[in-house]
Order: C-alpha cells, then sequence, then structure tokens
C-alpha cells in the first residue's frame, strides 16, 4: 500500500491534478500484477494474506493459475476504483450506485457456504486458511 500511495504521490506532485489519475491507475495496475503473481505463486498468497495465515485456492482444491487470480484481483480493483472514481469526478460520471458495487460485493460472502466473494466467485477461487 506504501508503494501505491508513493505512485500516486509522485505523478500528482509531477504532473499536478492529470497525474492524480495516471498516478492512481499505475498503483492500481502494480497493485493487481503484484496480486495477481502472488497468488498464482507457490505460495498462494499476497505477503498481507501470509501473515494472516490465508491463501487462494482453486474452485477445485488445486492451486489457481495466473488468469484466475488475475479475473479475480480485476474485479476487486475494478470495484475499489469505483467509489475513488466517483469522489474525484462527482455522481454526473460515475453514478453512486456504481460506487456502491464494493461494499455489496462482499455480502456474496454471507450468503455462500465457501464464504466467496464476488471476486472470488468471478475467478473460480477460494480464500482459505493455511
Amino acid at each position: 500500500m506504501t508503494i501505491s500511495a508513493g505512485i500516486v504521490f509522485a505523478c500528482a506532485v509531477t504532473y499536478g491534478v492529470q497525474g492524480l489519475y495516471y498516478g492512481i491507475g499505475a498503483s492500481a495496475l502494480t497493485w493487481w500484477l503484484y496480486s495477481s503473481w502472488a497468488e498464482a505463486s507457490q505460495g498462494q498468497a499476497t505477503l498481507g494474506a501470509r501473515l494472516c495465515l490465508l491463501r487462494v485456492i482453486d474452485s477445485n482444491g488445486g492451486r489457481a493459475s495466473f488468469w484466475q487470480t488475475a479475473s479475480r484481483q480485476a474485479v476487486r480493483v475494478a470495484l475499489g476504483a469505483a467509489p475513488v472514481f466517483a469522489l474525484l469526478t462527482g455522481p454526473r460520471e460515475l453514478p453512486l450506485a456504481l460506487a456502491a458495487l464494493l461494499p455489496l460485493s462482499f455480502l456474496f460472502a454471507l450468503h455462500n457456504e465457501r464464504r466467496q466473494t464476488l471476486a472470488d466467485l468471478l475467478g473460480r477461487v477460494v480464500v482459505v486458511p493455511c
């Protein structure tokens, strides 16, 4: 997260308001690549997930592929970026209903036995304890 904040800050300072948008995009891309790679690696988790003793597996119990974790992270980044984009641009550009998808996506975890969020379901992965 510190790296992401550094990317956004550096772009904003260098390029102004337009740089803020570039920084958010670059930060999201960096996070997407790192998370996808880490969850598809042999450790099956990001550093934070390892500290929480969690790992990501595919829906059959095996190691998740890069494309499964990449699709999971793409949904998470898109849902996480929607509220930020709505705050930066105002409700005219992005309806606030779309920004509400992030918290609503976690409600999926309350209504299925494997506790999968919307991103987990679309990526066909499960987060389990180590």
